[in-house]
């Protein structure tokens, strides 16, 4: 598909263009009067609307031409609505936790903007983020991703991390804790907001088209989104599949057949968030297999060339749950229940195996 093809959520324009302008980055003139203006007044939903790639991407160029606020970018990223939700913010809201959030939204990117992508490359206790774009973005809309995703998953994880966010705040003290980061940029003029955004942890390369990364403790993806909805999770996956989106940059755009198996989140962790659905269910690999739509001996194949199998990863999230709050004062029966076994002797011997 030719990048004059593409298409992005129109929710995702009308945010940013409205954002710019309420910063004095962007003149009321310059904002393109289209079809998503039209639309909405013809009485469509704004959150399924479609624009061209192109007009995102000139925004971004003009907010970099017009401003000399190195941490533009973050503050956008920063600046949390919880209600500019377009279908695939909608859609993440309802899952079950933080991990299924996440890679959802990385599965299906292209709702949001096909020029996109993010990868998640699990490192032990840790997971690493990598953040690009298939086309010439400027470096503040990449930081602005890096930021969001922060800020927003702080809003899905309620309570778990400080609560309810005020609609239109900037607080970089309500966001997912970073263990590290890397920006491929030179350290800015006044680095505090990067601080407090990423971290002590953070590390500014100076390598322009670089990579853009951050590494989060592995157990925040277990963390439970207090919103989670299987019953409209499943709604809004089954409306997004009926859209006609404009969804992968072509080989002449940089996505070829790799890049677009790269768009998807690693298989073991799609395997650990199925688990973390339904671990009664997915601890059968039949089950396994029939979701993520692969034959038992390419599953087995995939997994190991990501150093990790179906059992690791199955008794990775049973020790997960026999430690959590959920497992404490629980009898044998119920131990056994909770961690997906059919009855309390092999629920036993795991534990006596693994824990002991």
């Amino acid at each position: 598909m030719s990048r004059n093809k593409l298409t992005v959520s129109a929710v995702a324009v009308k945010d940013l263009a409205q954002e710019l302008q309420r910063r004095g980055v962007l003149a009321p003139a310059q904002m393109s009067a289209d079809s998503a203006a039209e639309a909405v007044a013809a009485g469509a939903e704004m959150h399924e609307l479609r624009q061209a790639e192109s007009a995102l991407r000139a925004l971004w160029t003009e907010a970099r031409n017009n401003s000399a606020d190195d941490s533009l970018g973050l503050k956008i990223g920063l600046q949390v609505n919880p209600a500019a939700r377009g279908l695939l913010a909608r859609w993440i809201a309802h899952c079950a936790t933080l991990g299924e959030a996440l890679t959802t939204f990385i599965d299906h990117i292209q709702l949001l903007n096909p020029a996109e992508r993010w990868q998640l490359l699990p490192a032990g206790d840790e997971v690493e983020i990598r953040f690009e774009f298939l086309l010439p973005y400027p470096q503040i809309a990449v930081e602005r991703s890096m930021a969001a995703m922060l800020a927003w998953g702080a809003v899905l994880g309620g309570e778990v991390f400080g609560g309810e966010v005020t609609a239109g705040t900037e607080n970089a003290s309500r966001l997912l804790p970073v263990r590290k980061a890397e920006l491929a940029r030179t350290g800015p003029a006044d680095s505090q907001l990067f601080y407090q955004t990423f971290g002590p942890g953070i590390r500014f390369t100076g390598a322009p088209g670089g990579v853009n990364r951050l590494w989060l403790d592995a157990a925040l993806l277990q963390h439970p989104l207090p919103a989670a909805d299987v019953y409209l999770r499943d709604l809004l996956a089954a409306r997004a599949q009926q859209l006609p989106v404009a969804g992968i940059l072509s080989a002449g755009a940089q996505a070829n057949s790799a890049g677009q198996t790269a768009t998807k989140a690693p298989l073991s962790l799609r395997v650990l968030a199925l688990l973390e659905q339904d671990i009664h269910k997915f601890s059968q690999i039949q089950a396994v297999c029939a979701a993520v739509h692969l034959s038992r001996s390419t599953l087995f194949r995939r997994l190991k060339a990501e150093h990790t199998s179906f059992t690791e990863l199955l008794n990775q999230q049973r020790l997960r749950l026999a430690r959590s709050p959920q497992a404490q004062g629980l009898n044998a029966t119920e131990l056994a229940d909770l961690l997906g076994f059919c009855d309390s002797s092999s629920c036993y011997k795991f534990m006596r195996r693994c824990l002991l």
